[in-house]
């Protein structure tokens, strides 16, 4: 079942207009509507909106909308496997044709709505990327980022200098600062600095 249907079919079991429902959730009718027919897809923001002014299972809604509810994501992250393999074994008590066990795979053969998905063989990753955010002012993670991609030592020439916000946290001497921006003249197609 597809997510608009579904939402369209818990919004008439309640007598509950389109209008109002976009009302109480806070978006336009229109935008309300397109996402019925299918024509727009919406953000987990509303689909949590939605749940809760339709005092329905929040999960649920997001699953139709082919979202991986968040209070799943813990466990998913610490166990993917044994969460593959009972979720494998709940759908084949249901005998389900709708989804087969291809669209389970952890070797990467497609995801719940049938599109393909980047190959990861035998749930191995095929990169050694390492994913990781941070959360700061310019000055706290200028600093982070330069260890991320120039070496200690090298010449940087910064022609966004300005006032130097983004230098402030970052350990004098650590790198050569060429310093210019166009407030004190300074054509970043021309610099001053030698080759």
């Amino acid at each position: 079942m597809k997510f608009g249907k579904r939402l369209r079919e818990i919004r008439q079991s309640q007598n509950i207009g389109l209008k109002v429902l976009a009302r109480k959730v806070r978006v336009n009718h229109a935008y309300l509507s397109r996402i019925e027919t299918g024509d727009a897809n919406p953000s987990e923001q509303i689909i949590r909106k939605l749940s809760q002014t339709l005092n329905t299972d929040e999960a649920e809604l997001m699953i139709l909308a082919d979202r991986l509810p968040p209070t799943w994501r813990p466990t998913l992250k610490r166990s993917p496997h044994e969460v593959v393999s009972l979720f494998r074994e709940s759908l084949a008590d249901y005998n389900t044709d709708s989804i087969s066990s291809d669209h389970l795979t952890t070797n990467g053969a497609k995801s719940l709505n049938g599109k393909n998905k980047r190959k990861s063989p035998d749930g191995v990753a095929t990169n050694d990327l390492v994913f990781s955010s941070h959360v700061g002012s310019n000055d706290e993670l200028f600093p982070r980022v330069l260890s991320l991609f120039v070496s200690p030592g090298s010449t940087v020439a910064d022609v966004t200098y300005g006032k130097g916000v983004f230098w402030k946290k970052v350990p004098k001497g650590e790198y050569r600062l060429l310093a210019t921006d166009m407030t004190s003249n300074v054509d970043c197609r021309a610099l001053p600095y030698k080759k």
